[in-house]
């Protein structure tokens, strides 16, 4: 992931103030914050706004190392894993860990041009047709394995994405450990050589926080079962 500055509040107004009048921002010590109407519109040539949503978007300085938090806040949006919210009226914009593994720009203004844009034009598609219009992951813990499998590159089931996750955020990885392919194997006789790979490819830091992500969303469940 590029290194970027301390976001500032003049760099989150720059970035989203044009498109999005109808936001106020302000800011303490470690977060920018963004509160009001995010509209949805057709396009720079639309007649006016398809829809808007009352939000506050809580933006950390340490962005993208830690991940942007938005609430949809007005109650116009059913907090139902369907439409990727929580109970809490937090949005669920993407696996974060995922979007900065494969996103080729991870920059502020990607993030409002991807993931934060998205989420909110795919509610209007999905009250017009039913159907959630981009690359779509189940919600909760189903969705986050699935991330961690994409992160991956591999075909997981959630079983397999802790697993996988548990071994690549360990201090070092041992050979007499059980692979977490499911095998049956120890490491040492199945998949330590891909293993290995896969830790250059994710690191280590990455690999832990996917796994409490995916360890907070399955406790999560549990207690609201």
């Amino acid at each position: 992931m590029a290194k970027y500055p301390r976001l500032t509040i003049q760099q989150v107004r720059c970035t989203l103030s044009f498109s999005q009048p109808l936001l106020e921002f302000f800011e303490d010590e470690d977060n920018i914050f963004a509160k009001g109407w995010y509209v949805v519109s057709d396009g720079p040539h639309a007649d006016g706004p398809v829809s808007k949503f009352e939000i506050l978007c809580v933006f950390s300085r340490n962005f993208p190392k830690q991940e942007p938090i938005v609430l949809e806040v007005g109650g116009s949006l059913k907090r139902v894993g369907a439409r990727h919210m929580y109970t809490n009226g937090m949005c669920c914009l993407c696996v974060w860990e995922e979007w900065l593994a494969k996103a080729s720009d991870t920059s502020f203004q990607s993030f409002c041009d991807g993931p934060l844009h998205n989420f909110f034009l795919s509610q209007v598609i999905f009250d017009q047709t039913g159907k959630w219009p981009f690359d779509e992951r189940s919600h909760g813990a189903k969705g986050i394995a699935e991330g961690i499998a994409n992160t991956l590159g591999l075909e997981l089931s959630g079983v397999q994405a802790n697993r996988y996750t548990r071994a690549l955020a360990a201090k070092e990885l041992k050979g007499h450990w059980m692979c977490p392919c499911g095998s049956g194997k120890k490491l040492r006789h199945c998949h330590i050589d891909h293993m290995r790979l896969l830790r250059d490819k994710v690191g280590r830091g990455e690999a832990t926080a996917l796994q409490i992500r995916l360890k907070e969303a399955l406790k999560s469940e549990r207690l609201n079962a």
